[in-house]
């Protein structure tokens, strides 16, 4: 079965000593056939005693393209799912 929508969160968490940092990151994809693109982006809060810092991290954008592999021998087509090259702009 083929992938076309994918979603990911993760929360980190560390501290040391006073100091407290936390992270979200979130990556959403979606397919478009044999195209997928992607956005990436997070947000970040750290505390120390006093101060306290929060925002958005890196936002980032990418596109990915799966081509089809030609056998030359028998003409025939292998499906991308079975041949791993991809073209991707990050």
């Amino acid at each position: 079965m083929k992938r076309t929508k994918s979603a990911w969160i993760g929360f980190y968490s560390r501290a040391a000593g006073h100091q407290q940092g936390n992270a979200i990151s979130v990556e959403l994809e979606k397919g478009f056939g044999n195209l997928t693109v992607e956005l990436r982006f997070g947000y970040e809060i750290d505390k120390a005693p006093g101060e306290s810092t929060h925002g958005w991290d890196s936002i980032k954008t990418g596109a990915r393209y799966r081509f089809f592999k030609q056998s030359l021998s028998a003409g025939l087509q292998i499906p991308p799912s079975a041949y791993p090259e991809k073209l991707g702009f990050p």
